[in-house]
C-alpha cells in the first residue's frame, strides 16, 4: 500500500526509517528504494513498493518511521520544567484507553491588566507524529530559555499538547 499511504507515496522516496538493538540508541538507514508504479505499472497491477535494509543486525531489532518519542521521553521533560513559574502542568483529558494526555500552559504576568492571546500548539494527532512532540519540547525550551521567548511569553498565553494521542 505504498502508494496509498504517505501523501500518495511520493516522499517514501526521501523516508528513511531509523533501527535500533536496544531500544534506545536508533540509527537511519542509508539503503532505500521506492519503486512507483503509478501509471502502466498500476494498470497491470503491480504494487508500489518500498524497501530498506537495517544498518544493524541484531536478533532483536526495533523499526520506526522517525526518531521515537514515548511517554518516558515527555515523563523526563516534564520533570525539567515542572518548577519553572511561568509553566502549568496539568491534564487536558484522559485518553480511550484511560492514559492522561498532558497539557502545558506558559505564561507570564501581563504588566497591564489586558488579556493576551493565546497560542495552543498541538503535536502527536497520530501516532507515527513524533517530530511534533521533538518540536514542541524545543518550542518550550526556546520560550523559556531565550530573551526572544520572553518577548512572547510577555505578549502571549501559550498551551501545548505535545503528545495528543498518547495511545498510539
Amino acid at each position: 500500500n505504498a502508494a496509498k499511504a504517505h501523501q500518495t507515496g511520493i516522499r517514501w522516496s526521501i523516508t528513511k526509517p531509523v533501527f535500533s538493538a536496544d531500544g534506545s540508541t536508533w540509527v537511519h538507514t542509508k539503503e532505500i528504494s521506492y519503486l512507483n508504479t503509478f501509471g502502466l505499472g498500476s494498470k497491470l497491477g503491480l504494487p508500489s513498493q518500498f524497501h530498506f535494509k537495517s544498518p544493524i543486525a541484531a536478533e532483536t531489532l526495533w523499526v520506526a518511521y522517525s526518531y521515537p518519542y514515548m511517554s518516558s521521553d515527555l515523563a523526563a521533560f516534564l520533570k525539567t520544567i515542572k518548577n519553572v513559574n511561568s509553566v502549568a502542568i496539568s491534564v487536558l483529558g484522559k485518553s480511550e484507553e484511560g492514559r492522561d494526555i498532558v497539557k502545558i500552559h506558559i505564561t507570564e504576568p501581563s504588566p497591564i491588566d489586558k488579556k493576551k492571546q493565546s497560542i495552543w500548539v498541538i503535536g502527536r494527532e497520530h501516532p507515527g507524529e513524533t517530530p511534533q512532540s521533538y518540536l514542541c519540547e524545543g518550542m518550550i525550551k526556546a520560550l523559556l530559555e531565550s530573551a526572544a521567548g520572553r518577548k512572547l511569553r510577555d505578549a502571549f498565553d501559550f498551551t501545548f499538547v505535545p503528545m495528543l494521542n498518547v495511545d498510539g
